[in-house]
């Protein structure tokens, strides 16, 4: 699946470089240094994944949140993080790359949005421990809600994502026994 989306990506790059070559188009420069990034970007998610494979260990779900949120501390997030002290066995490095994914895409959403929020909070119940990460940006289509989890399915435009996040994101959250 990688080296697919990897020669999606280059071959997107060599088309738009014949085009530059033959003075055709100067948008093609903007296209090929998106897809530049994506492939970055993509190599960036396929890097952190595939070193943090064997680092299970239990972690404390709510000191993680923090550090999460401490990385968007400059951004509308709202954030109701209690003191339960539930330890879950995971992968800190992609269990944080998980989070993150959904707080950027919810970001990402409401940053056109005049009073735009995303809210985290983290609640307990006697069988489960629930992260709960919402926006007020209008809700996804029901034909695009069945589809958010596949990879290289994406809502935005290229330059602004390639599709993986979420997938990654679900394969994370399905690897420690969670639901997304």
């Amino acid at each position: 699946v990688l080296s697919h989306q990897i020669n999606n990506f280059l071959e997107t790059i060599n088309l738009n470089n014949e085009i530059l070559r033959n003075g055709q188009n100067l948008k093609s420069s903007d296209i090929i240094e998106q897809n530049i990034l994506n492939i970055s970007k993509l190599m960036h998610s396929y890097n952190l994944t595939s070193q943090a494979i064997d680092g299970f260990k239990f972690e404390k779900v709510n000191q993680v949140l923090v550090e999460i949120i401490e990385d968007f501390k400059d951004k509308k997030i709202k954030y109701k993080i209690n003191s339960y002290e539930f330890e879950l066995k995971m992968n800190k490095k992609l269990f944080k790359l998980a989070v993150n994914n959904i707080i950027n895409n919810a970001l990402f959403e409401v940053k056109n949005i005049k009073n735009g929020e995303v809210k985290i909070e983290l609640t307990q119940s006697e069988d489960f421990l629930s992260v709960v990460i919402q926006d007020n940006a209008e809700s996804l289509s029901k034909d695009n809600i069945i589809k958010v989890f596949k990879p290289f399915f994406s809502t935005k435009s290229i330059n602004d994502g390639c599709g993986l996040g979420l997938s990654i994101t679900k394969e994370i959250i399905d690897n420690i026994g969670g639901d997304i």
